[in-house]
């Protein structure tokens, strides 16, 4: 009867977890596929893999998807999420769809993958407890809605760290080559997994010093390096060969290679912009929006969280946890990492979101524990610890959706204006580069290459020199979006002074007005602000 009882439970707990993840999954599914591909840099991810399943190609250069024969960044970026997609629509043709389905499923096999390996690690109740917070914090929320690369470097992220963890508890060699393989995965995915190479590096050193046998764990760990090499170490030739320069990032403290040839930079510019945007919100740097304030913003509920993982470190250093030394190594990477991207808040969110399931783990297992303190006071009584970290897990989810459900629409009249640009080849023909700074958002959506805000063409007054210099670049069109007009004229790269627009519309001989929609612009400059877009054909003659 107590066995029966006992399986009873564990089936009912593998049931609860599966039916939250399911609606974690729907819901996410939902504000997915109701948002357009438009936010940051889904527009600029989706069109890659779209210019890769079309011409069946991997760009060397990005001067015909986004940026001009002299100037546009190079390809040397970890290419896995681009070619996954780009193999999707080979394989189903392109649809939307696809897109808007796959970083909700990558979340959802992420909080499946936490359960199986953390349960392997510990218990069903750790495991159980890992998945929903990891799944529910706000910036793995975030990452499960946008159409980045990041939530797949969770997903492999994760799966190389609790493999690696395996094998330290287990010693089974199969859970130490998995973790090469996904560590290289991860590598493929996105730049932070660079820093697994540095991870791997200091466990070796510690388990060097902790038994004094250099050839043993030498043996031990070189598998991990031809694993390296055989999977992800082509990306690093290939990058050498056209770039001089195996990743084209730029290490700490170290200048190994060069950067010249990671980008086409063969325009010089006379005029500089004096910022990028504003710094209010998370645009500022993390010291500035301040501490308590980010971790909020990152991790939500700081009780699941930063206060779960303090105890739950201690916990693990009170019982002398073989684990606690790779987790604390985990964590030193995340440290450096966190050091050197808080220039922006939103960005180190970004970079250090492979962290969040370790996270998540460290906190589970102090919770855990309030359950067996619990369980012992009364044999069912643990079950009630459940109740705050569901409803506060939940609390995260759904608060976070339902501002990412917001800040995912755009401007519908951009639509519309690219919709015109499809639709109107002969005005804006498929070889045209327009100027814009939403170039992300205008490549994908307008189906054109595009080029971000140039400062030689947006702040000069000079009608030759702006002609020259666009003739140059070969720029053909200047798309210009009303409601990003600054009235303050602060010469901002991601606004468009008013003087400039001013300058165009002085200059009609030049600047000829092909498109426009939305109020006029002498009722925008009145109200201070409007919705609507405009587009110039340049003429040189």
């Amino acid at each position: 009867m107590q066995k029966e009882i006992e399986i009873n439970i564990k089936n009912l707990e593998i049931a609860f977890l599966s039916i939250f993840l399911l609606l974690v999954f729907y819901l996410n599914f939902q504000v997915a596929l109701k948002s357009p591909i438009a936010f940051g840099d889904e527009g600029f991810h989706s069109r890659i893999a779209q210019w890769m399943a079309e011409r069946k190609e991997y760009p060397i250069y990005l001067d015909e998807i986004e940026g001009s024969k002299i100037l546009a960044g190079g390809y040397p970026r970890p290419p896995l999420w681009n070619i996954l997609e780009g193999s999707l629509f080979l394989i189903f043709g392109f649809h939307e769809a696809i897109i808007k389905f796959f970083t909700p499923f990558i979340s959802f096999l992420t909080g499946i993958s936490i359960y199986l390996l953390v349960k392997k690690l510990f218990n069903s109740r750790i495991a159980i407890i890992s998945s929903i917070i990891s799944v529910t914090t706000p910036s793995f929320v975030t990452y499960s809605v946008l159409f980045y690369t990041d939530i797949l470097f969770v997903f492999y992220s994760s799966l190389f760290f609790f493999t690696f963890l395996l094998y330290k508890k287990t010693n089974l060699k199969k859970y130490l080559l998995l973790s090469g393989i996904f560590a290289s995965l991860a590598t493929l995915t996105k730049a932070p997994g660079y820093a697994y190479f540095l991870f791997i590096f200091l466990s070796f050193l510690y388990d060097y010093f902790k038994t004094k046998k250099f050839l043993e764990n030498f043996k031990l760990y070189f598998p991990l390096i031809l694993i390296f090499l055989v999977i992800s170490g082509g990306l690093y030739l290939r990058n050498y060969y056209y770039y001089k320069n195996p990743t084209c990032y730029s290490l700490p403290f170290v200048k190994l290679f060069s950067l010249e040839k990671c980008n086409l930079d063969n325009f010089e510019e006379k005029y500089s912009f004096a910022g990028r945007v504003e710094q209010v919100g998370t645009e500022q740097n993390v010291y500035r929006l301040g501490i308590v304030e980010y971790l909020s913003f990152s991790y939500g509920s700081l009780i699941l969280t930063v206060l779960g993982f303090s105890f739950g470190i201690f916990m693990l250093y009170e019982e002398k946890s073989e684990l606690l030394p790779y987790i604390a190594l985990f964590l030193l990477i995340f440290l450096g990492i966190f050091y050197v991207s808080t220039g922006r808040a939103e960005d180190t969110a970004r970079y250090t979101l492979a962290w969040v399931p370790p996270i998540a783990l460290v906190s589970s297992i102090f919770l855990e524990k309030v359950y067996q303190l619990l369980s012992s006071l009364h044999k069912y009584l643990g079950l009630l610890i459940f109740i705050p970290i569901v409803s506060l897990s939940f609390y995260n989810f759904h608060s976070k959706l339902e501002i990412m459900s917001l800040v995912k629409q755009f401007s519908p009249s951009f639509f519309e204006a690219c919709n015109w640009v499809k639709a109107n080849p002969d005005k804006v023909p498929e070889n045209s580069l327009l100027i814009t700074i939403w170039s992300h958002r205008a490549i994908y959506n307008c189906q054109r290459n595009c080029i971000g805000n140039i400062a030689d063409i947006a702040l000069s007054r000079d009608i030759n020199y702006t002609l020259e210099v666009a003739k140059k670049l070969g720029i053909t069109h200047i798309f210009i979006q009303k409601f990003s007009i600054d009235l303050r004229n602060q010469h901002l790269s991601e606004k468009y002074d008013a003087e400039f627009v001013q300058f165009l519309e002085k200059n009609p001989k030049h600047f000829e007005k092909i498109y426009e929609n939305g109020p006029s612009l002498q009722e925008c400059f009145s109200r201070g602000y409007c919705d609507g877009n405009i587009i110039y054909r340049i003429k040189f003659e």
